[in-house]
């Protein structure tokens, strides 16, 4: 269902949803609608499934049931929030959940997907174990769309190395293969004409020679006249590529092409020893970034979700604020232009709306004996290339840089990438590329059998459902 109007839809039935059961009750319910990034839960108007105002679910270690079940304060916050039936709230005039909605669930794996229904049923107090407590849920997404990274997608019945599914996996495999109402939304609207056929036959790899020709005429290097090839040149063109090393070295040389003075923002750290640890200990916290005014930058973290602020917002860097340090201590904001961001103005002046003061974040985990470190650095990074998984979810409409890799190393990357566009004449591949390329090479990777076969398991579902209702 990628591009296919699924925000308004999803609007539609919560707002009908919500005033059916006023009328029906004299009381004031909600849906809750979350899904896996940030930017996917601004589209659908929800919240993210890890963050407070979300379901709560754990980021790591999901396969330890013990250490990750709420309890105490935390299990009361999410009953209050809930306020399921009303029990959660002494008013009996507060909102309580009476439906969720999950968006994008190609992105949520077999074991995230069961701390959902889990979070949801000690939410509500349901003891009984029934998925999601009863509680009425709806998911939506595309399964054409990349798998979750480290995890299995939801309709596998192994993981990511080809290995038997864990207990707690199995078991929200399971409950998303007990859902039997279906219904396929089929027309895309983020695309028209020939670019929204030529991508429903690159998504099973079923290109024809036609849009092979066509593909390399007018969106490769060796197609594409010189004007139009020197358009992609511009600073606002988003790169897109398939490894993190492409990503860094673009960023690195969009931003020397800026032709200003650089800066080098290093991270503080508790002891020399966490120095060396990794961005993804650190909640994606880099070491050390280069960068300067005017760099594209993209937001880490989900900051402000109702005002705009989440993990990729890009915008563009204003200025740096130093108070009582001096380079290359990290400075005490950042000013970056989210032209996303909708909240309270922080300054005066024409153009200056959007302009957010960024602070540095600070990350902890925990070393051996259970001790605690940590990381402070801003929660950003150089936005001109993404990898296709950090883009999935985008809509982009200005131009795109997007090469083939010379094999489809995972199901859904050539789709994914191709599909973040509005336009095909904003589409570089770079080099020609061969006719397998679009074929045989999509067709042969390992996750692609299986997702047709759930695409018509789900067609299948979805043609009985339609029976049942008419």
């Amino acid at each position: 269902m990628n591009t296919t109007g699924k925000s308004f839809l999803i609007d539609c039935l919560v707002t009908e949803a919500c005033e059916r059961y006023y009328e029906k009750s004299n009381a004031r319910g909600y849906i809750l609608i979350v899904a896996p990034t940030g930017k996917a839960a601004l589209q659908a108007g929800g919240f993210t499934i890890q963050s407070n105002r979300g379901l709560q679910t754990p980021v790591s270690n999901q396969s330890n049931f013990e250490k990750n079940i709420l309890s105490g304060r935390k299990l009361q916050d999410i009953q209050k929030r809930l306020n399921y039936q009303g029990k959660g709230s002494p008013d009996p005039n507060d909102e309580h959940i009476i439906g969720l909605v999950m968006d994008e669930y190609s992105m949520i794996s077999s074991e995230h997907f069961f701390w959902c229904s889990h979070r949801v049923q000690q939410g509500i107090g349901c003891d009984s174990g029934d998925n999601f407590g009863n509680l009425p849920t709806i998911v939506f997404g595309d399964p054409g769309q990349l798998a979750p990274i480290g995890g299995s997608s939801i309709w596998s019945t192994t993981n990511g190395t080809g290995r038997p599914l864990g207990i707690l996996a199995k078991r929200g495999h399971q409950m998303y293969m007990s859902i039997n109402t279906v219904m396929c939304l089929t027309y895309v609207r983020r695309q028209t004409g020939f670019f929204r056929e030529f991508l429903l036959r690159l998504r099973n790899g079923d290109n024809t020679e036609d849009d092979w020709q066509r593909l390399n005429t007018d969106c490769s290097t060796d197609g594409m006249s010189s004007e139009k090839l020197l358009s992609f040149e511009d600073i606002n063109t988003t790169f897109l590529y398939p490894t993190n090393a492409q990503c860094i070295e673009k960023n690195y040389e969009r931003l020397i092409s800026l032709q200003r003075p650089i800066l080098l923002l290093c991270a503080t750290h508790d002891e020399v020893q966490s120095e060396s640890k990794p961005a993804d200990l650190a909640q994606n916290l880099l070491k050390e970034m280069y960068t300067c005014v005017g760099a594209k930058t993209m937001l880490l973290r989900n900051l402000a979700l109702s005002s705009g602020l989440v993990n990729g917002s890009t915008g563009t860097i204003i200025d740096f604020i130093f108070t009582n340090t001096v380079p290359p201590a990290i400075p005490a904001f950042v000013i970056i232009d989210f032209a996303t961001y909708t909240g309270p103005a922080f300054f005066k002046g024409e153009g200056r709306k959007t302009w957010v003061p960024l602070p540095p974040s600070t990350a902890e985990w925990y070393g051996d004996q259970s001790v605690t470190h940590s990381r402070t650095q801003f929660p950003i990074q150089l936005a001109w290339a993404l990898t296709t998984w950090k883009a999935q979810g985008m809509t982009i409409s200005g131009q795109v840089f997007a090469p083939f890799a010379e094999s489809e190393k995972s199901s859904g990357l050539s789709y994914v990438a191709l599909s973040r566009l509005t336009d095909w004449n904003n589409l570089c591949i770079g080099k020609s590329i061969p006719l397998d390329r679009l074929t045989t090479k999509i067709r042969n990777c390992k996750g692609l059998l299986p997702r047709i076969n759930e695409d018509n398991r789900l067609r299948d579902l979805c043609n009985i459902t339609k029976l049942f209702f008419e």
